[in-house]
């Protein structure tokens, strides 16, 4: 569990907050470690990321469902925050295009970056994956 009260837990709340970009690392059947970077929404002590249906992140989790979290250091080997966690395909969280939150968060950078709507948004980036955080470090 992550005591999210103390000097560390306090790190990785702010960089959970402030950033906008991850890193998710799933396993391959290989065992070889699979990278994603992704746009999230931390909700308490979890963070929700929508997937495109048939990649190898959701087949993996689906598998093996332990992860890491990462963000990018500072350039100088400072500001290091990584976060463990099981994460889940989860249809009961609500889609993207749906969540106020999510919304606030990335909706410029749909319609601007990726020249979408919200719905077609949702609508490619279909499946909801649930992780439940359980320990991290920064430093």
């Amino acid at each position: 569990m992550i005591d999210w009260q103390s000097p560390t837990g306090l790190a990785l709340s702010r960089r959970l907050e402030g950033e906008r970009h991850a890193w998710l690392t799933t396993v391959a059947a290989s065992g070889t470690p699979y990278p994603s970077l992704i746009w999230f929404l931390r909700v308490g002590e979890e963070v929700i990321v929508y997937s495109q249906p048939e990649t190898l992140k959701v087949r993996n989790i689906a598998a093996r469902p332990r992860v890491s979290l990462h963000f990018d250091s500072d350039g100088n080997g400072g500001g290091v925050a990584t976060l463990t966690g099981t994460a889940a395909i989860d249809p009961a969280v609500v889609p993207a295009h749906n969540s106020a939150e999510y919304l606030a968060r990335y909706e410029e950078w749909i319609i601007e970056d990726l020249g979408m709507t919200t719905e077609g948004f949702a609508a490619s980036y279909s499946v909801p994956i649930r992780i439940g955080l359980d320990g991290g470090r920064a430093f």
